[in-house]
């Protein structure tokens, strides 16, 4: 399963975020590719130091969770984010496109080796497995590098 806790997969992911520039322009959505960068570093660190919940996924959460992560293996298009990281968004200073695609890195960096907690909460799949956390990592990372091109 890809993940970013696979070194080579890290490897690979910070070699296609090095081809993006300050004006790669997206082929859909809305973000500028230093909000981008910006969004993938908030997910990152939400994954490596997330909540952990005990508590069972709802119904719903499995349906999506079974849906992306299973049978999809990839995010639609047009995803909404979950209005967590939305706030966030609001609440960062002017963003510089090299400080945010060396943050990414740095975030991407953090992956090797690391050992996510079991059960850590996604807004949308509710707990996810230690390997069900770094084949998200991975696909939402992949997901953004390919809706600008890279």
């Amino acid at each position: 399963m890809q993940s970013l806790t696979n070194t080579s997969m890290a490897e690979a992911a910070i070699c296609r975020v090095n081809l993006l520039t300050a004006l790669s322009r997206p082929l859909w959505g809305s973000m500028n590719c230093t909000q981008m960068l910006q969004h993938c570093r908030q997910v990152n660190q939400a994954i490596l130091m997330g909540p952990v919940s005990n508590r069972q996924p709802t119904l719903k959460e499995r349906m999506l969770k079974f849906v992306i992560l299973r049978v999809l293996g990839r995010l639609p298009k047009h995803a909404q984010q979950p209005v967590q990281l939305k706030q966030l968004a609001l609440n960062e200073p002017l963003l510089s496109f090299d400080n945010e695609r060396d943050k990414l890195i740095e975030t991407i960096r953090a992956f090797r080796g690391h050992r996510i907690p079991n059960g850590l909460t996604h807004p949308v799949f509710g707990p996810l497995t230690t390997s069900e956390s770094g084949y998200f990592s991975w696909i939402h990372l992949s997901h953004h590098l390919t809706q600008f091109g890279v």
